[in-house]
């Protein structure tokens, strides 16, 4: 059965709970990240593909984010206590 929850095709938590297969459409489009390794990857309809690896994820540099959802428009993205959030 096809899931509608948006925490079945985003999801996070330790590899080990990674679903496999993902309860989403074959053609929708699942991410996991992984807490302990740490690692994100893409389901393909067939298999979870790394997206990142844990090196990669280390370098990414979220300093430039705004700190406040102040003057944004809808789908931009703001630190919100360290946390990405959504407009």
């Amino acid at each position: 059965m096809t899931s509608t929850l948006v925490t079945d095709y985003l999801g996070r938590g330790v590899l080990a709970d990674r679903p496999d297969p993902p309860p989403v459409a074959a053609e929708a489009l699942a991410i996991y990240f992984a807490t302990d390794v740490p690692s994100i990857s893409r389901w393909d309809g067939a298999a979870w593909v790394p997206l990142m690896t844990p090196d990669e994820i280390a370098k990414l540099d979220f300093s430039g984010l705004p700190i406040s959802p102040s003057g944004l428009t809808a789908g931009q993205i703001w630190l919100n206590s360290g946390v990405m959030t959504v407009v």
